[in-house]
């Protein structure tokens, strides 16, 4: 979950303040520019989380542990090459990399909560959901500040998304 609060709330700043500048010269094109790519994350996420599930049930036997490992190995390489983006990357590469990152840190989501049904049983299905949702929300509303203290402490997006491969992984 922080890793994909994470990216939804620095993946603009980013690209507006770092990735896009040697493009985009002027800043309020850079603006729009980065959000069209929190946009394209979005949709990314929207697709994950159709997409994950499709997989878990019709290639993996609704092995959802290992749906889940590999969405979090993909955010995680996803997290690292936004970390290392070379300069002067075309812009439809960059585009794949962020729909890719978001159908896999924000697309997780589906899959997660029926394998949290699933595990908890019919009789406490609803239970463990909710206790499961009450512990997410540590990562939901503590997770983006701690992600921006390292933005600070570090002068570093790098570090940054370094950190969050680390954290998914």
């Amino acid at each position: 979950v922080t890793a994909q609060l994470a990216l939804i709330t620095y993946l603009a700043l980013y690209m507006k303040e770092v990735v896009l500048v040697s493009v985009i010269p002027d800043e309020n094109t850079r603006i729009v520019a980065a959000g069209g790519f929190l946009a394209l994350c979005q949709m990314g996420g929207v697709f994950g989380r159709v997409f994950w599930g499709f997989v878990s049930d019709r290639f993996f036997g609704g092995r959802r542990m290992v749906v889940l490992a590999l969405v979090g190995l993909i955010a995680a390489s996803m997290s690292v090459a936004l970390a290392f983006l070379a300069e002067g990357l075309p812009l439809g590469w960059l585009a794949l990399l962020v729909v890719v990152y978001g159908a896999s840190a924000i697309g997780w989501n589906g899959v997660y909560h029926v394998l949290v049904a699933e595990t908890a049983g019919r009789e406490f299905a609803g239970t463990g959901v909710g206790r499961s949702m009450t512990m997410n929300q540590f990562g939901t509303v503590g997770g983006p500040p701690r992600v921006g203290l390292v933005v600070d402490l570090s002068g570093s997006y790098h570090v940054a998304w370094l950190s969050m491969a680390s954290l998914t992984l």
